[in-house]
């Protein structure tokens, strides 16, 4: 099998808000539960959220887009209580960048290298290796930074095989 680092998936999601990837840092916590996720996607599939690629979300794809985010806490009442052109901003809404997005300074790994944050120009997320892996079919191995087994990226990344 072959080896790569994966920050791709992470940054569908940043540029599904118009962000632009740049580096960032926050503290490890646990993936959203299944049902913040389900319930923010409902919200956007009610709104007429666009993805990336300027599609409209349905709950499937919003669902498999956002799978491994490590939403603030605070981030999906946020949605709930944000009209919907706000939901569809892009950038996001002030109110939705800094209740979901906070702010950082540089792409930064867990302690535990079982996260990567991702800093954008309005804020960072954070995102489960294992399950950043996953949805590109590929196996975490365990390492986040920026090198393994003879590989190297220029910033902090999920190493996947």
């Amino acid at each position: 099998m072959s080896m790569k680092s994966v920050v791709g998936a992470a940054v569908l999601v940043l540029t599904a808000w118009g962000f632009v990837a740049t580096g960032c840092s926050s503290s490890s916590s646990s993936v959203s539960p299944a049902g913040d996720v389900s319930s923010l996607c409902q919200r956007l599939v009610y709104c007429g959220k666009k993805d990336s690629t300027g599609a409209v979300y349905t709950q499937a794809t919003c669902e498999a887009n956002f799978k491994g985010w490590i939403m603030p806490g605070g981030c999906l009442s946020a949605f709930q209580s944000a009209t919907c052109a706000d939901v569809t901003a892009s950038p996001a809404a002030a109110s939705l960048k800094s209740a979901c997005f906070p702010p950082c300074a540089a792409t930064t790994c867990s302690a535990d290298q079982s996260e990567v944050t991702i800093c954008t120009t309005s804020g960072g997320e954070t995102f489960s290796c294992t399950d950043i892996c996953a949805r590109n079919s590929q196996t975490y191995i365990g390492i986040c930074g920026t090198s393994a087994n003879g590989k190297t990226s220029p910033t902090p990344v999920c190493w996947c095989q």
